[in-house]
């Protein structure tokens, strides 16, 4: 319909909440047209995650760890601060690296938007130290194997702060994905097992 030589898209069959007259759908209700909240289960949409964070939890997110030890690793990694990433080294490659490489306890996370990642813990030294930072961490990632929490950093500290939510957040849904196939994606290209890989010969100055 138009209105002062304007078209009224508000404008319906019967004056109320229907479908514009000339619409492909003249005669439906905008109810009867909407998908309802759970509309991906009831057409046999199946969610893919291809993308896996690995990072420490967001600050502002609460979240949950995989309290199942079948969902945490032990391994050494090489981070690249400047671009921050995170590669995977073989341990056969670590001694080449020493100072390079760190152990680092790989966690699994989940957050209430349902976003998986993957969490580096840093690992005591040889000698048993730990620094604050590192041990409140370990701390905070054994609490959310139960509780929803976040993490703040406190520089006045020099630790993390923990804040564990006051409702009932239930728990959360983990995919079904093992171990393996969430590291595979994590570490999509991130894995260095051969003394050539390209960022071992960066490190080197070779490139």
């Amino acid at each position: 319909m138009t209105v002062g030589g304007k078209i009224n898209y508000g404008a319906t069959l019967d004056g109320g909440e229907g479908i514009t007259k000339g619409s492909p759908f003249a005669g439906y209700t905008l109810e009867e047209l909407q998908l309802p909240q759970d509309f991906a289960g009831e057409i046999g949409v199946q969610k893919l995650i291809t993308t896996i964070p690995v990072n420490r939890p967001d600050r502002d997110r609460f979240f949950r760890t995989n309290p199942n030890p079948a969902y945490k690793l032990t391994v050494v990694v090489l981070e690249i601060k400047g671009e921050n990433e995170t590669f995977l080294v073989h341990p056969n490659l670590a001694a080449r690296l020493t100072g390079e490489t760190r152990a680092k306890q790989l966690v699994v996370c989940i957050n209430r938007q349902a976003v998986l990642s993957i969490w580096p813990l840093a690992l005591p030294e040889p000698d048993g130290r730990i620094n604050p930072w590192h041990r409140s961490a370990m701390e905070a990632a054994k609490i959310a194997e139960s509780h929803w929490i976040r993490l703040i950093p406190n520089t006045a500290l020099g630790a993390y702060d923990i804040y564990q939510a006051q409702g009932d957040l239930g728990e959360p849904e983990w995919p079904e994905l093992t171990m393996q196939q969430i590291v595979d994606i994590a570490f999509k290209g991130k894995i260095i097992a051969e003394p050539d890989h390209p960022v071992l010969r960066q490190l080197r100055g070779e490139v």
